[in-house]
């Protein structure tokens, strides 16, 4: 029996998600209006800092409920307000009674997981756009009310833009599906769509931005609307509104450094001053762990997505920081003594040399440096994997509201994207990878899911072979009864698939596609969770389970059962394995 180890908290900066001014805490002293800051963070609940902007004193209040809220604004009433997701929340704080702490105002409609923005409207009052039903909610802070308005769309699921125009009319973007812009006559309720059948059918959301006049903008494709109550007008991309601006002039931005520490930027005219402050933050998930080629463990979090690395030999755990804008990252393959990350939104791809000085951007020289997304049909790059020639392959899962995800080649030896072949499984998402050396055949397991936003159109998941020579599909099977092929490793000549639901594991022949053997784990087998070690057995973190599998004859073995929930997994060193749980990076030794 081995041992395992909590090696800590590999992240602690927070996902900035709004800024607003308001009110001072009655009881502090100092500048009249304070910037306030809704702060995300995975592994807790969301929390507010208040912080004074001529000399960074800062105080904090922790929500009772909620991980972190989209929706973020001030009310009439210079409360705070806060729409959280999962589930969705209405939080309010009351500068005017900072004892009081974020109060919990409720849920208004339990059938909605996600707010996503809060608009004021004519009435006083404040409204906000859901998920998954696309409800419109109105909050009336001085009475305490809150009111399920119902739905904006009977089919589509997201409600994700929400903005008031100078004339008080509210306007909702509408998908992932099939687009709409909905207008929204406020005191009412009353709504209507805006958009022809063909425009709806065109496109699959509407995404809105507030212009610096004030006005309301949505855009379609590449082009760009001004809406209006009777309909959209064609315009030219609008200006963003300026940052918040304090009563003495000064514009106010934030920032959370690679370092985690906090600053204010402030601007007026051809002034400009920083302002530093400080949080108590809780940790945000690790979302996904690997070796490197250095012999490192590396890792991700989820919102922020920061890049960590774990040290075996001098036990330092080290947060290196943000390598770019997105989400989290999905996928890591190390080839040529590189390390590569793929990202969510847009399967993003980042190289990074241990080598060299952390300098992450586009150019050439920066480390990480970012490449162009894998292209079309990728949006969560959940499948990375080598071929013979040191080559990159990328599987994905589609953009919102689509189908059928794609599979990329990265040639790092060219430095570019050398192809991408989109419903290779139609209607199906990409989920697992492969390279078998017997065959020379990158080997997929797709998912029968759409992007988020959609419902399967297809019943069956597949195993399919594409030959990177020849460019070409070589074996294409169904799997009657799976959703997806959550993970797959080759092994002793075999290819091992987690299948799902279920959790069988199964072993192909690849020459014949024949099934060779088929068992049962014990647990749901997380992502990238199905290794090859060094000793010739097969490992998964099955739940909380860490398991061995002979791969010839299937032979299955529960080595150790973690302390902890494990979340995430897995990477693998001469001596030890490493796993997430929640924002905490774990080791067994075995």
């Amino acid at each position: 029996m081995g041992t395992f180890e909590d090696l800590g908290i590999p992240v602690i900066r927070p996902d900035l998600k709004g800024l607003v001014l308001g009110p001072r805490p009655a009881d502090q002293t100092g500048s009249p209006v304070w910037v306030y800051l809704n702060c995300q963070q995975s592994a807790g609940h969301l929390f507010l800092l208040g912080i004074d902007p001529r000399d960074g004193r800062t105080v904090q209040f922790d929500a009772p409920d909620g991980p972190g809220a989209w929706a973020f604004t001030v009310g009439p009433d210079e409360c705070l307000y806060f729409g959280t997701w999962e589930p969705a929340l209405v939080l309010r704080f009351d500068p005017a009674h900072p004892d009081q702490g974020i109060i919990n105002l409720g849920r208004p409609a339990p059938s909605e997981t996600y707010f996503w923005q809060f608009a004021q409207g004519p009435d006083s009052r404040i409204y906000a756009g859901t998920y998954p039903s696309a409800h419109l909610v109105r909050i009336d802070g001085e009475q305490g009310m809150l009111e399920d308005l119902g739905r904006l769309d009977e089919e589509q699921m997201y409600a994700r833009f929400l903005l008031a125009d100078t004339d008080g009319t509210l306007y909702a973007g509408i998908g992932y599906g099939r687009a709409d812009v909905v207008a929204i006559d406020a005191p009412s309720g009353r709504h209507w769509g805006l958009l022809t059948p063909e425009q709806r059918d065109a496109h699959t959301v509407a995404n809105l931005r507030l212009g610096a006049d004030g006005h309301v903008y949505a855009r379609l494709g590449a082009s760009w609307w001004r809406c209006g109550r009777e309909g959209l007008s064609p315009s030219a991309p609008p200006e963003d509104p300026a940052p918040p601006q304090l009563p003495d002039g000064w514009s106010v931005r934030a920032r959370l450094d690679g370092a985690g520490h906090g600053v204010l930027s402030l601007s007026r005219g051809s002034e400009e001053r920083t302002v530093p402050f400080g949080y108590r933050g809780s940790g945000c998930l690790v979302f996904a762990v690997s070796t490197g080629p250095d012999g490192k463990v590396y890792g991700s979090s989820y919102l922020p997505m920061d890049l960590f690395r774990y040290d075996p030999d001098s036990g330092v755990l080290s947060d290196l920081g943000s390598p770019g804008p997105g989400g989290q990252i999905y996928s890591f393959a190390h080839t040529a003594g590189l390390l590569y990350l793929c990202s969510y939104p847009e399967s993003v791809l980042r190289v990074y040399d241990a080598n060299l000085p952390w300098h992450p951007g586009r150019e050439p020289g920066d480390n990480p440096r970012q490449w162009a997304p894998a292209g079309d049909g990728h949006l969560r790059p959940t499948a990375m994997c080598t071929d013979g020639s040191g080559r990159l392959w990328i599987g994905s899962f589609p953009p919102y509201g689509q189908w059928g995800g794609a599979l990329a080649l990265f040639d790092p030896k060219a430095g570019r994207f050398a192809g991408n072949w989109r419903n290779l499984i139609p209607n199906q998402a990409i989920q697992s990878l492969c390279f078998d050396p017997v065959t020379q055949w990158i080997w997929g397991g797709s998912n029968r899911s759409g992007g988020d936003g959609t419902t399967p159109r297809e019943t069956d998941a597949h195993l399919f072979a594409w030959d990177p020579a020849a460019e070409k599909k070589t074996m294409d099977r169904v799997l009657p009864g799976t959703q997806g092929v959550a993970a797959m490793v080759s092994a002793a000549g075999l290819l091992l698939l987690v299948l799902r639901p279920g959790e069988w594991l199964v072993a192909i022949d690849p020459p014949t596609g024949i099934e060779c053997w088929r068992i049962a784990l014990p647990g749901k087998v997380h992502a990238h969770s199905l290794c090859l070690w060094d000793d010739g057995y097969v490992w998964a973190l099955a739940g909380d389970r860490i398991v061995r599998i002979e791969p010839r004859h299937g032979a299955i073995e529960e080595i150790a059962s973690a302390p902890t929930g494990i979340s995430c997994g897995m990477a693998l060193t001469p001596t030890a394995l490493y796993f997430g749980s929640g924002a905490h990076l774990w080791r067994y030794r075995r």
